[in-house]
């Protein structure tokens, strides 16, 4: 029984922070500011199946670099990116 109402309030604090931060992204409006963490797992599921982003993602912690997402190869997603 305490497991379980532990679990619950771990997710209840997840759940908070994650409202917290979508009110924060469609307060500011502006993406390039804040993305909402609809629109940040959208770009993740989005990246995860390429072979690219694996590769290099794989790469950078080898590297020690910071990943980044080549523009030419993303997709417009509808239900992440609505028109």
């Amino acid at each position: 029984m305490k497991q379980s109402k532990q679990f619950f309030r771990r997710l209840l604090a997840v759940a908070f922070w994650l409202a917290v931060w979508q009110a924060a992204a469609m307060a500011i409006g502006q993406e390039v500011f804040l993305v909402s963490p609809v629109q940040a797992l959208c770009t993740l599921v989005q990246l995860l199946p390429r072979a690219y982003f694996l590769q290099h993602h794989q790469k950078a912690d080898e590297d020690g670099e910071r990943l980044s997402t080549d523009p030419d190869q993303r997709q417009n997603d509808e239900a992440c990116h609505p028109v």
